[in-house]
């Protein structure tokens, strides 16, 4: 068992490391401690003292059970087939949002982009062509195999990076960071936490561009709920952003066939200006 949790604990603390955008030597700084410790604990050579695993998770924006491989991770093998096929899932016309975006936030002035959940590619990839510089997350290998090979056939490169949003993490600062019904993957406890984490990452000046699935009694579950999805409630988009400048909200009513059973969503879309 100890040598199960030392390995688990060497790979993940490598991951998470690296998904913050932190050397061995940056982390152990923050930890006040030699890098030495850290690289041994990487390569499988001893675990911390306990005590020192709240300090670890805080530095890298992790809980401790993920550290040690007990936390539950978000499943992927759905949209792992999904991606594969040579159709793609979500369709290939951008979210109108990205339009959005292009005409009041062009790349001359809003050059750096980061989209959250970019699956195949559909919205970074029409960002690439149109001249931002984009980074997409997702979690999904598959997607994002897609997406780099439909960014090459339009000539266009992107910087993917297949890494859970929640631990996500980057000294660069984007002009525009969004992301299109992915935020309901995270759990409301966690949401304000990791959303600021995001606020910070944006540039005075920048903007977050968010749609999320919205929760109402009179609107059924969808066929294809996922159970590890939670919805949101109405203005609770809107409410984590108090402190910025909202551009832009509003709530619609949509139609969505995506288990081959037509059905509607509630959709909350939010732009706000990050001024200070």
């Amino acid at each position: 068992m100890e040598e199960y949790i030392s390995t688990t604990f060497a790979k993940q603390l490598k991951e998470c490391r690296k998904a913050k955008g932190l050397s061995q030597r940056e982390l152990a700084d923050i930890l006040n401690m030699s890098f030495q410790s850290i690289s041994k604990w990487e390569n499988g050579n001893g675990f911390p003292n306990l005590s020192l695993l709240p300090d670890i998770a805080d530095a890298l924006d992790v809980s401790c059970d993920m550290l040690v491989g007990y936390e539950t991770k978000m499943p992927t093998s759905k949209y792992n087939e999904l991606y594969k096929a040579d159709k793609f899932f979500w369709d290939t016309v951008p979210n109108s949002l990205s339009f959005k975006i292009l005409k009041e936030f062009p790349p001359a002035e809003y050059e750096n982009l980061l989209e959250l959940g970019c699956g195949e590619g559909r919205d970074s990839v029409f960002f690439g062509i149109n001249g931002y510089n984009v980074t997409g997350i997702d979690i999904v290998r598959s997607g994002l195999d897609k997406a780099n090979k439909r960014a090459a056939l339009q000539n266009t490169s992107l910087n993917l990076v297949c890494s859970n949003i929640k631990h996500f993490s980057s000294k660069d600062k984007y002009d525009v960071i969004c992301g299109y019904r992915i935020l309901h993957y995270l759990i409301p406890e966690e949401r304000r936490s990791i959303i600021e984490r995001y606020k910070k990452m944006t540039r005075k000046g920048g903007v977050n561009v968010f749609t999320v699935v919205v929760d109402k009694p009179f609107i059924p579950l969808a066929p294809d709920h996922e159970n590890n999805t939670y919805l949101f409630k109405s203005g609770e988009l809107a409410s984590l952003y108090y402190d910025w400048e909202l551009l832009y909200m509003d709530e619609e009513t949509i139609s969505c066939n995506s288990s081959g059973i037509a059905h509607k969503h509630v959709i909350d879309s939010i732009i706000a200006r990050k001024i200070i």
